[in-house]
């Protein structure tokens, strides 16, 4: 009869705590905290006076220590640890049936005490490895988009972000595709450890003069990609080209003072309903990019207005 009343009370409670949970009466942690000194205590107060019929449910206060955990967090789950463990350890001092299996009261705390800290241990081992696979993704994902000479991004970075520009079509943005003149001399006269470290160079100088929300690839070669977007008109588009321009034509090759670089630049505006993938958009620039070469280099061309008088590099000073 008493483990009947003693079954009772505790369903009642049960019943009583799910209607405060499912109505949101407390706080998440007030109700966990009230949650792990309520289960606890009424845990050992009925391994107490339940005595051996209560002696198969000794795994009730792991059972809260772990369910804790899983919601509220590692902390949660130490903290019912400690509290069942100090309980039913109290509860097993003072019952007459527990005093008379003194090992197994004591296998019992020390269960209650250890198996939730381990689970914890676990848990939190689990989750900094989770941490540090995701920090390698995100390390070799990054690796993939950028160009390892001259820590831009590469040709397949640029392309992402190309995709995610031309999708917004209320924003004005200029594409740009850059080819270096005299790039070839320098390999051929300096060699081409001096031409790498000029394309880090140009690399450090073209983002320098560049906007912050500004993108800037190495396509491949001497090749270089740039994205501008949130343009007021198309006209500052060409107000960057002459300061990219600027900005190569003052790079100086160090131990070769007679040789020097400048840049041709193709120049696409989206939106452009000419121009709705990166493919066009690319061969766009490209062929614009080659049309500024063969009209004598170190200026550009852009697919706005082709015949338009042309800014020189000195008016974006």
């Amino acid at each position: 009869m008493p483990l009947l009343v003693l079954l009772g009370v505790y369903f009642c409670f049960a019943l009583g705590w799910m209607f405060v949970c499912s109505h949101a009466v407390f706080r998440l942690k007030s109700r966990l905290n009230a949650s792990i000194l309520v289960d606890q205590a009424t845990i050992a107060f009925a391994m107490l006076i339940g005595g051996e019929f209560l002696a198969p449910v000794w795994w009730a206060p792991i059972s809260v220590s772990i369910g804790c955990g899983l919601v509220g967090g590692i902390y949660y789950a130490k903290l019912a640890s400690l509290l069942g463990a100090g309980m039913v350890a109290l509860a097993c001092m003072l019952s007459p049936y527990w005093q008379g299996v003194p090992l197994l009261s004591i296998g019992v705390v020390l269960a209650i005490l250890v198996i939730p800290w381990q689970a914890a241990l676990v848990s939190e081992q689990i989750a900094r490895g989770r941490k540090e696979l995701q920090r390698r993704a995100q390390a070799l994902e990054t690796a993939s988009k950028t160009d390892s000479l001259t820590g831009v991004l590469n040709r397949a970075g640029f392309d992402e972000a190309l995709a995610c520009v031309l999708k917004d079509t209320n924003t004005i943005c200029a594409v740009m595709l850059l080819d270096l003149d005299g790039f070839k001399a320098v390999n051929d006269a300096a060699g081409h450890q001096a031409g790498d470290e000029l394309l880090r160079l140009v690399a450090q100088r073209i983002s320098h003069s560049l906007r912050d929300s500004d993108r800037i690839a190495r396509i491949g070669g001497d090749e270089f990609g740039i994205l501008a977007c949130g343009l007021h008109a198309a006209d500052d588009a060409e107000w960057l080209a002459c300061k990219v321009l600027q900005a190569i034509a003052a790079v100086c090759i160090p131990g070769h003072a007679g040789l020097r670089i400048t840049g041709s630049l193709g120049i696409c505006i989206h939106p452009d309903a000419c121009m709705t993938t990166p493919a066009l958009v690319m061969e766009r620039a490209d062929r614009l990019m080659y049309d500024a070469k063969r009209a004598g280099k170190n200026q550009y061309r852009t697919s706005f207005d082709p015949k338009r008088p042309r800014r020189k590099a000195s008016d974006a000073a």
